[in-house]
């Protein structure tokens, strides 16, 4: 019966063909340590120099604001994970509504502009004064116009006017000086009947959902 013996037991034996064996042995063995330092050093320093072109702001820009074309530009940053996320084409930008105050150079990510708003289907657009500040407000929010005197002379109450009203634009102060302001909004016909025949009555409010 022949004996069986492990792979590595001729390595162990006092010959010469056993030291040259494990010269052999030895030096695969470095050379696979070298291989594998070799491509984790590559991997350091692809990680360190490794660089992602995004989409930044050219110049501060303000809440509200639609961006142009001038208003954003393409730089080469480090990668990093945080810009992972971030717009990598100019297109994705322009033309969207600043949804929060902006540096000059800061990365633009989704969720810090929003596209700017289309008039529902079988909607009417109006330009409503309202007797409350609304400069907070920016295209594409939503508001509730109420009157704030109600919407009959006989029924001298506080009613709502239009729900789910879409912003338009950015407000426009009435006069220097003046409360209130000018909001463009759309919303269903019926609503834009009931806000024109409440302006005659009183003030109508804006309340921010």
């Amino acid at each position: 019966m022949r004996r069986f013996t492990m792979p590595w037991t001729r390595l162990t034996r006092p010959t010469l063909a056993a030291r040259r064996a494990r010269v052999r042995a030895v030096r695969v063995a470095a050379c696979c340590c070298l291989a594998l330092a070799c491509l984790m050093v590559l991997s350091v320093v692809e990680s360190m120099t490794a660089t992602v072109t995004v989409v930044v702001t050219a110049r501060a820009l303000a809440r509200g604001e639609t961006i142009g074309e001038g208003d954003v530009e393409m730089v080469e940053a480090p990668r990093s994970s945080p810009l992972d996320s971030a717009l990598t084409s100019p297109e994705e930008a322009v033309g969207a509504i600043v949804q929060s105050d902006m540096a000059a150079g800061q990365p633009l990510f989704p969720g810090m502009a929003r596209a700017s708003p289309v008039p529902p289907a079988g909607s009417g657009v109006l330009e409503v004064a309202v007797s409350n500040d609304a400069s907070a407000l920016v295209p594409g929010d939503t508001v509730t116009l109420v009157s704030a005197v109600g919407c009959a002379e006989d029924e001298p109450q506080p009613c709502v006017l239009a729900e789910q009203a879409l912003v338009m634009a950015q407000a426009k102060a009435t006069r220097e000086g003046a409360a209130g302001a000018r909001l463009t909004v759309a919303m269903r016909p019926d609503e834009v009947l009931r806000v024109m025949a409440s302006a005659e009555l009183g003030a109508i409010v804006s309340v921010h959902e």
